[in-house]
């Protein structure tokens, strides 16, 4: 069994590197991760990360994300799959990879919502997981967005899904 404080190590591990072996270390730790990386982005956990790579860690937290949502679903849906936390991309795209219907409610408000447009992007993004009426309509729906790259992601779900956007 894998202590807290050795999980908290591998999610520091995992954001710095950003690589698949320490990706894997900590999903192997359990689903504590999922608690961990809600500590995170709550703020009530500190991982003393290295300055100067804000775009590199931004990238790898979202892979953290999205990998700990397709290993513990679940969990994943149980910790995030509320509209409280829809102002967080990563989270929005772990979201998708839980395939969990209680994720599609929160991923429709958050495509819907005035929240920037990478936001409403990655929700778009997450919702090509779900064949669900209500997430076709705001898919449909989103290609009336302001912002093109809401719009092309909602184009591109809709296509994965097998839509046909005049649907």
């Amino acid at each position: 069994e894998v202590s807290l404080l050795d999980t908290v190590a591998l999610l520091r591990t995992a954001i710095i590197r950003g690589d698949d072996e320490s990706g894997r270390a900590l999903l192997d730790a359990g689903p504590e991760g999922v608690d961990l990386l809600r500590d995170l982005l709550k703020g009530e956990l500190r991982l003393d990360l290295p300055a100067g790579r804000d775009r590199a860690l931004i990238d790898h937290v979202t892979a953290v994300s999205c990998a700990l949502a397709a290993r513990y679903p679940e969990k994943y849906a149980a910790v995030f799959a509320d509209v409280s936390w829809m102002k967080h991309s990563e989270v929005l795209d772990g979201l998708g990879y839980t395939q969990r219907p209680e994720a599609v409610p929160v991923l429709i408000t958050a495509l819907s919502s005035q929240l920037p447009g990478v936001t409403r992007l990655s929700a778009a993004i997450s919702l090509r997981y779900f064949r669900d009426d209500a997430a076709i309509r705001a898919l449909t729906d989103a290609l009336n967005d302001p912002d093109q790259l809401v719009r092309y992601h909602a184009q591109e779900s809709l296509a994965a899904l097998g839509v046909s956007p005049s649907a």
